[in-house]
């Protein structure tokens, strides 16, 4: 199943153009979006922290990036990052045109104790937006954050 974008901005009927998951300190899980930039970004989280088969009836939706990440560190696993997520947009979000995905491990950072850092920067195709950086942090006690 394939996103569907509807391009409208906030206008004064506050129309939603979709739900992102949120926490916040709102009552609600899931908060209104009402801007193309963020319901685009929440998609592209969605997208990469599901992992290949999770989702019923949608077997395909996803990406294996949860399984490689944890992979042993060896110079093919920056470009089999970049494959899986490069592959995954361009077949479930083709609205988003990819401008750099940069994995650093601590073979490149010594800070990095045990982490990866997979920094995705991304624009939206036929739109005015600056491009926008999504980083995943994984750790080896297989803690994701995204930011």
């Amino acid at each position: 199943m394939a996103y569907v974008f509807i391009d409208r901005t906030i206008n004064s009927n506050n129309n939603e153009i979709a739900l992102g998951v949120s926490i916040s300190n709102s009552n609600s899980l899931f908060n209104s979006l009402y801007d193309l930039r963020l319901q685009v970004r929440e998609n592209l989280k969605t997208l990469l922290l599901t992992r290949k088969g999770e989702r019923y009836m949608s077997p395909t939706f996803g990406t294996d990036l949860l399984d490689i990440i944890f992979q042993p560190n060896v110079e093919e696993l920056k470009q089999d990052v970049y494959d899986i997520i490069a592959e995954a947009i361009n077949v479930w979000i083709p609205k988003i045109q990819l401008v750099d995905i940069k994995t650093t491990t601590n073979v490149d950072d010594t800070t990095l104790n045990n982490t990866v850092l997979v920094s995705i920067t991304y624009s939206i195709v036929e739109d005015v937006y600056i491009p926008e950086t999504l980083t995943i942090q994984a750790q080896d006690n297989g803690s994701i954050s995204v930011m």
